[in-house]
C-alpha cells in the first residue's frame, strides 16, 4: 500500500524527464504541508502506550492533524523479524 507521500514522490520521479515536473512538485508540497512534527506530548504518549523493543517512536516522528480531537496518529517504526 502506497502512502500519499510515496505516490507524490513517484510522480516527481516519473515527471523528471517527461511530464509536468512543476505540477508533480506542487502536489508533493501539498502532501508535505499536511504533515506536522509530533509534539513532545504526542511522542511521550505514544511511547508510554506502545513503546517497546519492537516499536520505536523517533524524535522526528510525524503526527496527523486530528480532525475531531479524539486522538492522533504518530509515526513509528515496527520491527519485523526475518523469521
Amino acid at each position: 500500500m502506497k502512502t500519499k507521500l510515496m505516490k507524490a514522490a513517484q510522480q516527481v520521479i516519473n515527471s523528471w524527464e517527461k511530464g509536468n515536473l512543476a505540477g508533480a512538485v506542487n502536489r508533493m508540497r501539498a502532501v508535505l504541508e499536511k504533515m506536522e512534527p509530533a509534539t513532545k506530548v504526542q511522542k511521550q504518549n505514544a511511547r508510554a502506550l506502545y513503546g517497546s523493543d519492537n516499536i520505536e517512536i523517533d524524535e522526528d516522528a510525524l503526527a496527523s492533524d486530528p480532525k475531531d480531537g479524539s486522538g492522533y496518529w504518530v509515526s513509528a517504526w515496527v520491527w519485523v523479524s526475518e523469521d
